[in-house]
């Protein structure tokens, strides 16, 4: 998956762009997918945490794992 196939799956969701930011910077109380050094994190940013964080060597993975929980 690539990540403009996943915006395009979370805009068929009506996930609202607040919720989420794939690769374009922070966004506090959302899902957060970015990349750091050629490795993938996905995260829920809340109050200055990064709640349930996972580390992918695959961007397609870390998209993937993103889009289990919706």
């Amino acid at each position: 998956m690539k990540k403009a196939e996943l915006i395009l799956k979370l805009q068929e969701l009506g996930i609202q762009e607040s919720a989420y930011s794939i690769n374009e910077g922070l966004k506090f109380d959302a899902f957060n997918v970015e990349e750091y050094y050629g490795m993938w994190y996905v995260y829920y940013y809340e109050r200055g945490n990064r709640c349930e964080e996972r580390l992918f060597i695959e961007e397609s993975k870390a998209y993937k794992i993103y889009m289990r929980d919706y």
